[in-house]
């Protein structure tokens, strides 16, 4: 038992810790789909155990091995249902000049003209975005991966569609509509197609459904609001990753019936609008175990510190009802960004909990202190950070983190990710990638952290949730005197177990007195 070994040992247990690069998931993607009829669980487990990772002083070396796999089925773009809409869209509201090929030099040009010039500038970037997405079709089409590759840049461009639109909401309610319609009308056929698969891809961010239906608001125009029906018709149906038929499949393999989830989402602040977690704490976790989400309540008015305990009252009283619910289960927390923080704090008074799971930890948390309560957490905790690489500090900061830990606390970095786990397109674009199956990879380790502690325990979860307690400073001082040592005495000498890294990316919306 992960806790008991802690309490009868005078050292601190070593950390460890993980790292996924891109090769990795793409040799796991590659192993999916060619496990028909095979144990997927083992097959992704030759693939995490062929890239065995060895630290010297410097640097870490990921060693890489061929993984055999059967013969794969090619993924490539074939049809184009969104041509077909355009197609429709154009016998409702005809191109300005059917009798001439109507193009995008002329769309660009009618730009300059119209009389609504705070709106001028949007229209123009829009169309370039449209230029491009035209291009990335080109580029995608016949070739293996190449709806991946779609995906990639379609939801990238898709976001930047979405800041540019509210921003024009800023200034006039209704510029999203009027910008709209004026590229119903105006773009070349080929173009609006590749605009409305764009609009498609709203759905996949916070304000993008409310976006969409500003955008579609019906007027006085008939063949207009025929359109607009269309569309909408085209946006309900959700966007799917193309990966995601496989990584569902492979997630059935990890169910594990002696936890129960406690899950503590983000955008618990008015503003908050990240939907990185969602593939994660909405699709995935719940592949392995049951869980109940916390619900947050914003109390009308109240000073920053109340608010803190508002917010920690919530959580510690989500965590006590689904301990006491479940007396032969192991509770398993799990916080994302800002939340990472209101877990840490509610794990100083409530008892019970088995492990912690704190993903994209927030880079402007508490870091690297000695005196933060948060080292006092009594259960094993996993860390899941991007890498990153804009702030080359921030890695260093949570590995040292880990050091102060009274108990087991490991870590998983995805490579090449931002703070909120988020890879960049290019990078994903580049593997034949999709952040789908990045997550499923962090799922992959979450898990064998989980079953690695369950693995530990001695006796029924009712034993061990006896043991798992909040630590008073005073005891902890005296009885563990030899964690009171400087880091550098304590850790010297400790090489790690291994490594293993992922990519993540944060939200800038937290709450400064959170940390």
């Amino acid at each position: 038992m992960a806790h008991t070994v802690q309490q009868t040992s005078d050292a601190p247990k070593k950390p460890v810790e993980h790292t996924i690069d891109m090769e990795m998931v793409k040799a796991a993607m590659i192993a999916l789909k060619g496990s028909k009829g095979s144990n997927i669980q083992s097959i992704l487990k030759t693939v995490m155990e062929s890239y065995v990772v060895e630290e010297d002083s410097t640097k870490v070396n990921i060693k890489k091995t061929m993984v055999d796999t059967a013969p794969v089925k090619r993924q490539i773009i074939s049809g184009d249902p969104t041509m077909e809409l355009a197609e429709e869209v154009d016998k409702q509201i005809p191109r300005p000049d059917p009798r001439k090929k109507w193009n995008l030099n002329r769309t660009r040009k009618l730009i300059e003209t119209d009389g609504n010039q705070p709106v001028i500038y949007y229209l123009s970037e829009i169309v370039e975005y449209v230029a491009n997405q035209v291009a990335l079709l080109l580029t995608a089409e016949g070739i293996d991966g190449g709806p991946a590759v779609y995906y990639a840049y379609t939801r990238e461009f898709a976001k930047k569609l979405k800041n540019l639109l509210m921003r024009s909401k800023l200034y006039d309610e209704r510029n999203p509509n009027y910008i709209h319609e004026w590229l119903v009308r105006y773009l070349p056929i080929r173009e609006l197609a590749r605009y409305f698969d764009l609009v498609k891809f709203l759905s996949v961010f916070g304000s993008g459904r409310v976006l969409q239906m500003d955008m579609m608001t019906l007027g006085t125009d008939l063949a207009m609001n025929t359109c607009h029906n269309m569309l909408l018709q085209f946006t309900i149906t959700p966007v799917v990753d193309p990966y995601s038929d496989l990584v569902t499949d492979s997630v059935d393999e990890l169910a594990i019936d002696r936890i129960v989830f406690v899950i503590v989402h983000p955008n618990i602040f008015k503003g908050d609008s990240t939907t990185a977690h969602l593939t994660m704490l909405r699709d995935l976790l719940p592949g392995i175990a049951d869980q109940v989400s916390v619900k947050m309540t914003e109390p009308e008015r109240c000073s920053d510190k109340e608010l803190l305990e508002h917010y920690t009252d919530e959580v510690m009283g989500a965590i006590d009802e689904v301990v006491k619910k479940n007396l032969n289960r192991h509770v398993v927390v799990v916080g994302w960004g800002v939340t990472c923080r209101l877990v840490q704090r509610a794990l100083q008074f409530v008892a019970g909990v088995s492990c912690a799971i704190l993903l994209a930890y927030p880079e402007r948390a508490l870091l690297a202190d000695p005196d933060d309560e948060a080292n006092l957490t009594y259960c094993p905790t996993l860390f899941v950070c991007g890498e990153a690489k804009k702030n080359p500090d921030y890695l260093e900061l949570i590995k040292e983190t880990q050091q102060y830990y009274i108990s087991r606390a490991d870590l998983v970095v995805v490579n090449d990710a931002d703070v909120n786990l988020q890879v960049s397109p290019d990078r994903l674009a580049e593997g034949r990638l999709t952040q789908m199956l990045v997550d499923r990879i962090v799922l992959q380790h979450i898990h064998d952290f989980i079953q690695d502690f369950l693995n530990l325990v001695v006796g029924g979860a009712r034993q061990h949730k006896s043991i798992m307690k909040p630590i008073e400073i005073d005891n902890y001082n005296e009885k563990f005197p030899v964690n009171l040592k400087a880091f550098p005495q304590v850790r010297s000498g400790r090489p790690l177990k291994g490594s293993c890294s992922i990519d993540a990316s944060y939200s800038e919306s937290m709450e400064s007195s959170i940390f």
